[in-house]
């Protein structure tokens, strides 16, 4: 099954790079591959820095069609709580 194995390469790779837990909240066929839409929570230290509450980072990963990790970037945050 497809979604499955994109469900655990993408919890694999976030363990090993992003070094957190995530929530996947979005998986998208694309052209190349797959888009994966992932949330988790950031490091306490960079809310505390910038004086915000707990926050929760959105990130965007593309897997092509082997299933391998061919780029990520952080998409944005929201505060823990709101949609």
């Amino acid at each position: 099954m497809k979604i499955k194995e994109i469900k655990d390469k993408i919890l694999d790779f976030a363990d090993e790079i992003l070094g957190e837990s995530v929530r996947i909240v979005g998986v998208n066929n694309i052209e190349a591959g797959w888009g994966v839409t992932v949330e988790a929570i950031e490091e306490k230290q960079y809310a505390r820095k910038y004086a915000r509450d707990e926050l929760i980072g959105i990130y965007k990963i593309k897997l092509d069609q082997k299933l391998e990790v061919t780029g990520w970037e952080r998409s944005g945050f929201r505060k823990r709580g709101t949609v």
